[in-house]
């Protein structure tokens, strides 16, 4: 009995220790980083987009923490979709997770 009790405890403390599969909104990433291109005004870099929603069609909006108007949209099937951020706009959220550039808050 003792034996058994101990196996359950080990079982439930592994699960605690694991980490996440999902970000805070199921299979979508927490934060997706986009390669800006350099402009006259300002060196090239990058910019963290943070899930801003999730619907239950499947579909997420990102934004920015700056003050701008771009939006970054992941459809039900993955594929993402940002103006003028060629890097990011039209891979999958599965190709930015292999780059390293989609990722989780644990």
């Amino acid at each position: 009995m003792l034996a058994r009790h101990c196996a359950a405890l080990i079982a439930v403390a592994a699960l605690a220790c694991s980490p996440a599969t999902a970000g805070i909104s199921g299979d979508a990433p927490d934060i997706i980083v986009c390669r800006l291109a350099p402009m006259s005004d300002r060196p090239g870099g990058n910019v963290a987009y943070y899930i801003a929603a999730s619907f239950d069609d499947g579909v997420s909006i990102y934004k920015t923490l700056t003050n701008t108007a771009t939006q970054l949209r992941v459809d039900a099937a993955g594929m993402v979709r940002v103006q003028n951020l060629p890097d990011c706009n039209g891979a999958t959220v599965q190709q930015l997770r292999e780059s390293g550039r989609a990722f989780d808050i644990r």
